[in-house]
């Protein structure tokens, strides 16, 4: 072979291998680790709501004994955490606390951001941060006999400096406000004495709850909107779901009920927190 024609080979091999290594440079860059990571991971705030601890583990966060604890230290089942990962796809810090408030008792939304952040779970690679609390902000403020349109207005200015708050702490976070579930049924009623699916409604508290819960439901709304943050309607999926609701379709318990799983007197059912926790993940 002349050497003229091994230079032309050669050429066209090197210009081929370099048409190669092109492709696969071409191909790397499409498929880089930030293409195809996982979503940042997800922080829940809240009350005992969310937390649904059983006694033994809200103690042994109360009293620093064995027990099941989260990151912040309190009692907790995990099961709001667990059903929100499999819908979301996210990996899910719980940071729930029984007790807790936006500004009244217990430890404050803020409070526990603050640990979750201390502890290295809340930062800038946090993908979400979902805050479902507002109930021990209402009544303890109604039975002193507080004006409902104020005390509406304070937990939404609360809601509001928690989600600046957070969005501090986290600023590539979305902030979810997820509302509470159906309590009262279609006509209004309260059952607080449930047997199976035999309950017994409750008139005398009914106008109370309605009015605590809608104080709940818009001052989220108003806070959400305020700050950029999303608004998650549990109401919506829930209003066959109430106290009153047969044994296996209640997502709130009653003081005794019997017939659907639970952890505590007026707080969601498994079957509920798994519902409201769900949709919340998918929206």
């Amino acid at each position: 072979m002349r050497a003229t024609s091994i230079r032309r080979s050669t050429g066209k091999i090197v210009g081929a291998l370099g048409l190669a290594a092109a492709a696969v440079a071409a191909t790397t860059v499409v498929t880089t680790p930030d293409a195809t990571a996982a979503p940042g991971p997800a922080v829940i705030l809240g009350d005992s709501l969310a937390a649904n601890p059983v006694p033994v583990d809200y103690l042994a966060g109360k009293l620093h004994l064995p027990g099941k604890t989260n990151v912040v230290g309190c009692g907790s089942d995990g099961l709001a955490a667990s059903a929100y990962a499999a819908a979301s796809g996210r990996d899910v810090v719980d940071a729930t606390c029984a007790g807790a408030s936006y500004r009244t008792g217990g430890d404050h939304m803020i409070t526990l951001a603050e640990r979750a952040a201390n502890a290295g779970k809340l930062n800038q690679g946090t993908g979400e941060v979902v805050i479902l609390a507002g109930a021990n902000d209402t009544y303890p403020h109604m039975i002193n006999g507080q004006p409902i349109p104020a005390v509406e207005n304070d937990l939404k200015v609360s809601m509001v400096n928690t989600i600046n708050r957070v969005k501090q702490m986290a600023p590539n976070a979305r902030v979810k406000i997820v509302g509470y579930p159906q309590i009262t049924g279609p006509d209004g009623s309260v059952c607080l004495i449930n047997n199976g699916d035999q309950t017994l409604p409750a008139a005398w508290i009914s106008a109370p709850v309605n009015d605590a819960f809608g104080i709940i439901q818009r001052a989220g709304i108003n806070a959400a909107r305020e700050t950029g943050a999303t608004f998650v309607d549990s109401q919506g999926i829930s209003k066959n779901n109430s106290t009153c609701a047969p044994a296996a379709q209640r997502y709130v318990a009653g003081i005794v009920d019997t017939g659907t799983a639970h952890n505590l007197p007026i707080h969601a059912t498994d079957v509920g927190l798994r519902a409201v926790m769900d949709h919340a993940g998918r929206v």
